[in-house]
């Protein structure tokens, strides 16, 4: 009698491979995002509507104010020579 040998894979689903959050605090309001949304490894934040994918208008946000980056499941914040610097 022939033996038959099987494997089962089993994928992990995106959503928890990489569930990740952030929150943005400004002021005295927040706004959560996330990350999966974007699609990309590197995630901008900053005043700027058109350099950033995560737009804070607030006067103390630089335009280019620091970046997200996801890298081997890790998640670290950047900040890009900001006036106020970057909280974590």
């Amino acid at each position: 009698m022939d033996q038959i040998q099987s494997t089962i894979y089993q994928e992990t689903p995106t959503d928890l491979r990489r569930a990740s959050k952030v929150i943005v605090l400004a002021g005295n309001q927040f706004q959560e995002y996330d990350l999966n949304q974007f699609g990309k490894n590197r995630i901008y934040f900053g005043r700027n509507e058109a350099q950033n994918d995560i737009v804070i208008p607030v006067g103390t946000v630089s335009g280019s104010h620091g970046k997200i980056k996801i890298q081997n499941g890790d998640i670290y914040v950047a900040d890009l020579g900001s006036s106020n610097g970057t909280y974590y």
